[in-house]
């Protein structure tokens, strides 16, 4: 998503329509054989979407767990002598007990524990737990490890800014020779000595492989439906999750590494589980390549990365959500988006390993039903239309040498010729959109009030654009949304509500973007797990009610 989208948008309604007179002609061809083989428009209304149940398996195994019960289980002051650690039966979190730190002489100081023993190497583990303050000030805390005897890393960092508990993880990955030299986790501040507690720290990893077993039951397109195995409707309605850089300047695993403990990706199984609660079926995470390959090792993927999204897949099974995979930053320059044409677009290499990564990932997830859809590239800018259609088709016909059951989602372009298009040929085509409209009329840089100075009327007009075009086909928004600022003074609300009411009408799937930021989102930290953030409670509840229908 990018604020471009609207500008766009505008410049090129008048082509867009005379496209239409064209495309009309091949649409209407097409439309034929999808109606032919059991497609046809018209409303959902009457329509009872499936909804998935959580899966009934432990998506993690629990390597080490810290509940401080009744006694300091192994946990110790980092640098002796600079202050205490005790078990403490006043405060907890989930269980019964904490860990209290405290006479502390440096801000460096802090409870550590050798946990060589629980880890194997190569092995990709999650680490979280909980923090309190114990004193008055807002504070960073850091969670680091001490390998060997002079290697230090910080693995995340979270702000502790009231008097809760706080959360905080971190993905892990060691080398055997790491860990035989000593791994020591430990936890200290950044401005104050206060004491803190820790509570309910644990180390798992992954029950999660993907099967090897080939089936059919993947989600499917179905005329202007999607449908699972058993023959039921499936209407994704979901949420996004950013798990993508813009920076691509690193020439080695270090960025890529580093990033897996970035402030985007601070979201786990409870927060899959609290999305399921609200109503979503679905999320949508935005992948960056350099989780799977890096630009000193093209076409050598990364088990690391892999490892992270078995993590995702297994806690969205366990949780009872879809998964849609949505390329966001590919090679060549990062995030796509309007009038950024990047070196990918020029490329015939970045271009084939994209490919190629699509492919590898397909390999691996070919057999697993919780994942909706392959969503190829986000907001594509390519030099012209023909050039992104032609890469759609070798990537489509690529992944589908290894993987021909999952739903492959295209999203419309933002070339200078951008219009809607669809596919011929293909088939298990979900097509997508985004919906921003129309930007910048009623956000922080504008006095306008939605209801007032834009209309519904205005918004469906926008929106009918793109929803006529694909009245019989299968369809996504895969992002619409408004800044978090526009909600309390210029009715943001309301527009939301009439979007999704569109969106119903069509019986259309989509996903709100997002779940976590801090212009976009549900919670408005990009710095910390929703649970430690301001929310957006009128869209939450909005939201809820209407994925409840």
């Amino acid at each position: 998503m990018k604020k471009q989208w609207c500008e766009y948008h505008k410049k090129s309604e008048s082509g867009l329509v005379m496209n239409r007179i064209f495309e009309g002609i091949c649409g209407l061809l097409i439309l034929v054989m999808f109606t032919g083989c059991g497609g046809g428009g018209g409303s959902s209304s009457q329509t009872t979407y499936y909804q998935p149940n959580a899966v009934t398996y432990q998506s993690e195994s629990v390597i080490m767990s810290s509940t401080f019960a009744d006694s300091t289980q192994g946990w110790t002051l980092f640098y002796t002598g600079a202050g205490e650690v005790s078990q403490s039966g006043v405060l907890s979190n989930k269980t019964p007990g904490a860990l209290n730190v405290f006479n502390r002489a440096n801000t460096y100081d802090g409870a550590y524990k050798d946990i060589s023993a629980f880890l194997k190497k190569e092995t990709t583990y999650v680490i979280r737990g909980y923090l309190k303050r114990g004193g008055t000030h807002t504070d960073t805390y850091a969670l680091n490890v001490k390998i060997g005897t002079a290697t230090y890393k910080s693995l995340n960092r979270v702000l502790v800014d009231d008097d809760n508990w706080t959360k905080f993880r971190a993905f892990v990955r060691f080398t055997q020779a790491e860990i035989d030299s000593g791994i020591k986790l430990y936890v200290n501040s950044n401005s104050f000595k206060d004491d803190y507690y820790l509570d309910d720290v644990e180390i798992v990893s992954s029950n999660y492989q993907p099967s090897q077993t080939d089936n059919n039951d993947a989600l499917r397109t179905s005329g202007p439906l999607i449908k699972n195995a058993a023959g039921e409707t499936v209407r994704l309605r979901g949420i996004n999750l950013i798990a993508y850089s813009d920076e691509d300047a690193a020439t080695d695993d270090t960025t890529a590494a580093a990033f897996m403990n970035y402030s985007y990706y601070n979201y786990d199984k409870d927060d899959l589980i609290a999305l399921k609660k609200m109503g979503f079926n679905s999320v949508r995470i935005a992948l960056w390549y350099r989780t799977f390959e890096d630009e000193s090792a093209p076409y050598v993927y990364k088990e690391s990365g892999f490892e992270w999204l078995n993590f995702m897949i297994g806690w969205a099974k366990e949780a009872g959500l879809y998964i849609v995979l949505d390329m966001h930053a590919p090679q060549g320059g990062g995030f796509q988006g309007p009038r950024n044409v990047t070196a990918f677009w020029g490329s015939s290499l970045y271009q084939d390993r994209y490919k190629k990564m699509w492919k590898e990932i397909a390999g691996r997830y070919r057999n697993e039903p919780v994942i909706a859809a392959y969503d190829l590239i986000n907001e594509p800018c390519a030099t012209t239309q023909a050039q992104y259609l032609a890469l759609l088709s070798d990537t489509i016909d690529t992944i589908k040498t290894v993987d021909t059951h999952h739903i492959i989602n295209v999203e419309n372009g933002f070339s200078s010729d951008a219009s809607p298009f669809l596919l011929s040929g293909y088939s298990n085509i979900l097509y997508d959109f985004h919906f921003y409209d129309p930007w910048n009329s009623f956000t922080d840089n504008n006095t306008s009030v939605y209801g007032v100075d834009v209309t519904k009327t205005q918004v469906q007009g926008y929106f009918n654009t793109y929803a006529d075009f694909y009245a019989g086909y299968p369809f996504h928004v895969s992002e619409f949304g408004q800044q978090y600022g526009t909600f309390t003074a210029k009715n943001s609300i309301g527009w939301v509500n009439d979007v999704i009411d569109m969106l119903d009408a069509k019986g259309a799937s989509y996903h709100y973007f997002s779940f976590k930021g801090n212009e976009f989102g549900l919670y408005t930290s990009k710095n910390s797990f929703a649970l430690n953030s301001p929310k957006n409670e009128p869209l939450i509840t909005l939201l809820s009610n209407k994925t409840a229908k």
